[in-house]
């Protein structure tokens, strides 16, 4: 990782935007592996799961924040 961070700095890139975090587990590693380590360099939007979508309690699952 340290490598992309001096390509970023060579390039001038302030902050990166991530708009594929995913969901979950690998939100979770994603989050720890950027934006954790690298605070304000890196953006990163998580994604909705569409996995059983219309079933009784996706809406409230859905809403639910990672880990709650």
């Amino acid at each position: 990782m340290s490598e992309i961070i001096r390509e970023l700095d060579f390039l001038n890139v302030a902050t990166v935007v991530n708009l594929s975090g995913e969901t979950g587990e690998v939100l979770k590693r994603n989050l720890e592996k950027v934006d954790q380590a690298y605070p304000g360099r890196f953006v990163t939007y998580c994604n909705i799961d569409f996995t059983d979508l219309g079933a009784p309690g996706w809406t409230e699952a859905a809403l639910q924040s990672p880990g709650s």
